[in-house]
């Protein structure tokens, strides 16, 4: 997702800018850098789970733990997963093979029914890129399981799928860097300057290319800031985007408005 956020289609600013090109220029160019980290900043907050508290982590890491468990069942036959086996059983092959492992289940003879899975040779192992292939599909990873896998594999792919949480608003993070400056922002119950975005939406994002800014000076400056990351616009609503962007050109609006007319004031 590109944001071209710059003072274009505002003709009347653009004309009077045009006449303080070498004093303006530079103070403008600050002034979007500065709207345009405050504009990631507000996407990365406003991307779901909205927030920047541990809640809306929790929820992540908890949705993950759900569907991961949901996709891929423990190799061990129980009560608790003996429904996702038939479903694995049913796509595998077909019913009736689906069927005959839960009459033997059903009866109590669980050790009958557990042989019954090991000649029958179902898929097992987790599959990371099933998982990803699913995640991406709108509705989400579904209910329907991939296959058995074993409980140590399970929560190592848990773990490592939640280090990554926040991947979504960490585009927006490195966009904000992208422009150049202090990430920093005033904490409403302190008053002092904190760091703008969590530390876990930042480790997120560590040793991938997620995100970033193009930054052009001169007459015209602009900045583009942008987010790389796949499911961007699946964790962040396009009204929500542009609201935020609208909120950000008025504000940008006023603030060289004021600029120009300070000019008018020293020139005449």
């Amino acid at each position: 997702m590109n944001i071209d956020f710059n003072i274009e289609g505002l003709d009347r600013i653009n004309q009077k800018l045009a006449k303080y090109p070498e004093r303006l220029a530079k103070e403008t160019l600050s002034q979007l850098k500065m709207e345009a980290r405050s504009l990631s900043k507000d996407l990365a907050y406003e991307t779901s789970p909205r927030g920047f508290g541990e809640r809306a982590r929790r929820q992540i890491a908890k949705s993950i733990d759900r569907d991961v468990r949901r996709l891929f069942p423990e190799n061990e036959l129980t009560t608790g997963n003996a429904s996702q086996v038939y479903d694995i059983l049913e796509s595998h092959f077909d019913k009736g093979v689906a069927d005959a492992f839960w009459l033997q289940f059903k009866s109590g003879n669980h050790e009958k029914a557990s042989k019954f899975l090991r000649r029958r040779g179902l898929p097992r192992g987790v599959r990371a890129e099933e998982y990803e292939t699913r995640r991406k599909q709108k509705g989400g990873v579904g209910r329907k399981p991939i296959a058995l896998a074993a409980r140590s594999r399970i929560e190592s792919m848990i773990r490592k799928k939640q280090k990554r949480i926040g991947m979504a608003k960490a585009g927006w993070y490195q966009a904000a860097r992208g422009v150049g400056g202090r990430l920093r922002t005033t904490s409403s119950a302190s008053g002092k300057a904190v760091a703008a975005f969590p530390k876990w939406v930042i480790a997120a994002g560590r040793g991938l290319n997620l995100g970033g800014a193009r930054v052009v000076a001169g007459a015209n400056p602009s900045v583009t800031i942008f987010s790389d990351v796949r499911h961007g616009r699946k964790a962040l609503k396009q009204g929500v985007m542009t609201r935020a962007l609208a909120r950000t050109e008025l504000r940008m609006k006023k603030v060289l408005a004021k600029k120009i007319e300070a000019e008018n004031r020293k020139n005449f």
